[in-house]
């Protein structure tokens, strides 16, 4: 053990046997944010028989997830998550991990992603359209159902440069089927294991043999395709030429099946639930919706933004980094301790676990005005942000290991957003608003029914 560990970690009063072990399971969020303001910027829990400390400052979060990351690994849990859906950049870690980073980083860069914001345009508008001209306009909307389908009409194109309803009408539901099942085991770890049928795993082990055969398909399609000199601008025809820069491989099709699941998964999910948050914040401040729209048509007219002109709406952007602040995509991230380290002069032994939580991080007093506030300018214009850590704002987790597709996420956010609210008011039809939801992503508890009126 370090010889500057000098204090006890504090640490909230525990039951006998089970420790933290009831409130960290059942209000995970709450109970995050309560030790946290009561006990400081690192405490210390007992989940049953496992000790887990957690950090709460941004020091301490760049220590962890940047400058000592190779000391924290990842949990136990991924181990059996890899062997369920593949080992894409999301579950490996070590030489595989770099290795697959070095390869794919090239197809994330910003340069490449701005020319999928028309495909973003296209989508939002045809369900800008749809929401027009349906049958029961009055009736209020299944935001849920919706934004899943707008997302999912999105990463089709920029994925395969085709609708997934094209070539693949099936793989919709099974991706549908696959997330409900990772959701469910996200939540109860100890359920039965794949081999045993129970209904959900046997809907589970059906859709991934659906999704591997379809994906396998479409991958040699797509080598085939470039084989002729036929290669597109979507992301699997980039992931298919991108090349180690230090050895000149490329990637097998297995690795290849295993990113386009990561991709799927989370894409969808996480730009789902970041779409409805923003909207549901939106439509309980009027204010700032007036001011996205009066902001989208005096930069686009009635047109979705393209690309180049997304920096010329920085209040937008204020608001989707405010919505990610409040409900940030990646609530919880969970490392193994595998080399003893030291904290803000606390010792962190090899062999516990450690949790960053950018729930709690994101409501701290010390770091935001108003942090329990929907405040987009006061927390995110330019001259507060260049003030601040950027290791007190890490909605995609931070260093290293930072989400591949935020830039991605991000834009898909920026041409999203302010092109309904420029078409459409919001209102939730319960006021009293709604809670959040812990599972692979923090997304809202639904199904959310929002009233969009034509502007």
């Amino acid at each position: 053990m370090a010889k500057t560990a000098s204090r006890p970690i504090p640490s909230p009063q525990g039951r006998l046997i089970t420790g933290h072990l009831r409130e960290a399971s059942r209000r995970p969020l709450e109970y995050s944010l309560e030790i946290a303001r009561t006990y400081g910027d690192v405490v210390q829990l007992r989940l049953g028989p496992t000790r887990m400390i957690m950090v709460n400052h941004p020091d301490h979060v760049k220590r962890v997830l940047q400058e000592k990351h190779s000391h924290y690994g990842r949990p136990a849990f991924v181990a059996l998550m890899r062997k369920v859906v593949g080992n894409g950049l999301l579950f490996s870690e070590g030489d595989s991990w770099l290795r697959q980073r070095r390869i794919m980083q090239p197809s994330f860069h910003r340069d490449r992603i701005a020319g999928f914001a028309s495909i973003m345009g296209s989508a939002v508008t045809q369900t800008g359209q749809r929401w027009r001209t349906r049958d029961d306009a009055s009736a209020p909307l299944d935001l849920t159902r919706e934004s899943t389908e707008l997302i999912s009409a999105i990463i089709g194109p920029v994925l395969f440069a085709n609708d997934l309803g094209q070539v693949a009408p099936e793989l919709g539901p099974a991706i549908r089927v696959l997330l409900e099942w990772l959701n469910q085991r996200t939540l109860n770890p100890v359920a039965p294991p794949l081999f045993i049928p129970t209904a959900s795993n046997r809907r589970f082990n059906a859709a991934k043999q659906l999704f591997t055969e379809t994906i396998a398909r479409l991958i040699a399609e797509r080598r085939a395709a470039m084989a002729a000199a036929d290669s597109g601008g979507d992301l699997l025809s980039m992931l298919l030429a991108a090349r180690d820069a230090e050895t000149g491989e490329g990637m097998s099709d297995q690795q290849l099946q295993d990113e386009v699941f990561t991709f799927l998964v989370a894409g969808l999910e996480t730009t789902t639930a970041a779409l409805q948050w923003t909207l549901i914040l939106l439509s309980q401040h009027r204010a700032a919706l007036e001011r996205v729209r009066s902001e989208q048509q005096r930069v686009c007219g009635t047109a979705p933004p393209r690309a180049e002109q997304l920096a010329q709406m920085p209040y937008t952007r204020m608001v989707i980094d405010e919505s990610l602040r409040l409900y940030p995509p990646v609530f919880g991230l969970t490392r193994r301790v595998v080399e003893d380290d030291v904290i803000a002069d606390y010792a962190i032994p090899k062999g516990c676990s450690l949790f960053v939580s950018p729930y709690a991080l994101h409501r701290h007093p010390q770091l935001w005005s108003k942090p329990d506030d929907f405040a987009p300018e006061l927390h995110f214009a330019q001259e507060v942000v260049q003030q601040r850590s950027r290791f007190a704002y890490i909605p995609f987790g931070a260093g290293p290991r930072q989400c591949i597709g935020n830039a991605l996420a991000l834009m898909e956010l920026q041409v999203l957003v302010p092109t309904l609210v420029s078409a459409f008011d919001f209102s939730l039809v319960d006021a009293h608003g709604v809670k959040p939801e812990t599972s692979m992503t923090l997304r809202p508890k639904g199904p959310v029914r929002m009233h969009a009126r034509p502007v």
